[in-house]
């Protein structure tokens, strides 16, 4: 984990270094630290009726890059790894029952374009690709390894209160096609994607945010036989810093 997240940085320092001399609006790098909540809904039914749920509390890093180009469009960057505590499983067939760790990996690749550009407001269109991908212990397989995927579209706003104070947002939904957990999930599949960010720039390049992101997930499967419904939902804070080029 860590050479990935050093070869990353690497990385993100050599783009934003070219980015900045491609056009005079900024290139930002930032690092944030992420803890918070996942937990899901499982409802089986067949002959019998069961629900199960899962809720564990988590914590990671992510590391990211935000270039926006010719003042019309935007590149962004960002993977991250997250482990989890102990979590709890709750069946109503049985007690709550103790599980043991689990991890996983977010990545994002966005692009956009911007629609609206004041000083005090900005609006860009994006599009983007988000993946998730879990490892949670499993009693039948060793490692059950859920995927998420979401071809995203939706909007990030910036609202400037001056040139060090900034809230920006995230909305976005998996409006272009979405792949949830496996090929049994075939019916109302779909993944959501709320952020809301606040920075403060202590320098003319160095800035602290925090933020609260969540990511939402579900998919059906029915036939003549049983339904069977998941929903996921990856919430918390992230608190962090950044370098603007």
């Amino acid at each position: 984990m860590k050479k990935l997240m050093i070869a990353m940085l690497l990385g993100c320092l050599v783009f934003g270094s070219t980015a900045a001399v491609w056009a005079e609006p900024s290139t930002i790098i930032y690092l944030d630290g992420f803890t918070g909540n996942y937990n899901s809904t499982s409802h089986y039914k067949s002959t019998t009726d069961s629900t199960n749920k899962w809720d564990v509390e988590h914590s990671g890093i992510s590391l990211g890059l935000e270039s926006q180009i010719n003042d019309q469009f935007k590149l962004a960057l960002e993977y991250g790894q997250m482990k989890t505590n102990d979590y709890e499983h709750t069946s109503n067939t049985s007690t709550i029952i103790k599980e043991g760790k689990c991890d996983y990996t977010l990545s994002e690749v966005k692009g956009g374009y911007r629609v609206v550009d004041h000083d005090s407001f900005k609006l860009d269109i994006i599009v983007s690709a988000l993946n998730i991908d879990m490892k949670i212990p499993d009693s039948s397989n060793g490692k059950n390894v859920p995927h998420i995927s979401g071809n995203m579209f939706g909007a990030d706003l910036v609202w400037n209160f001056s040139d060090k104070a900034s809230i920006q947002a995230t909305i976005a939904s998996s409006l272009l096609g979405a792949y949830v957990y496996e090929n049994d999930l075939t019916d109302d599949r779909y993944v959501n994607e709320y952020q809301l960010k606040f920075n403060y720039f202590i320098t003319d390049h160095w800035g602290l945010n925090l933020g609260y992101r969540d990511y939402q997930f579900a998919g059906k499967y029915s036939n003549s036989s049983a339904d069977y419904d998941r929903k996921w939902n990856l919430n918390g804070t992230t608190m962090g810093i950044q370098y603007k080029f």
